[in-house]
C-alpha cells in the first residue's frame, strides 16, 4: 500500500518551513517515534 500521497498532503497542512519553526523545547530529546492508527488525528491532539 503506497500512502506516499496521504502523506504529502499531511506535510503540506501540518508542517512549516524550517525557517518558520521554534526552537525545539524538548532539552535533548532529539528522535521520538509514535505509533497511531489516525495520523491526522495525532497531529491534532498533539
Amino acid at each position: 500500500m503506497d500512502r506516499t500521497a496521504e502523506w504529502d498532503v499531511l506535510r503540506a497542512e501540518h508542517l512549516r518551513p524550517k525557517a518558520d519553526r521554534p526552537a525545539s523545547t524538548a532539552r535533548g530529546v532529539h528522535h521520538v517515534a509514535l505509533l497511531c492508527a489516525d495520523v491526522e488525528r495525532t497531529i491534532r491532539f498533539y
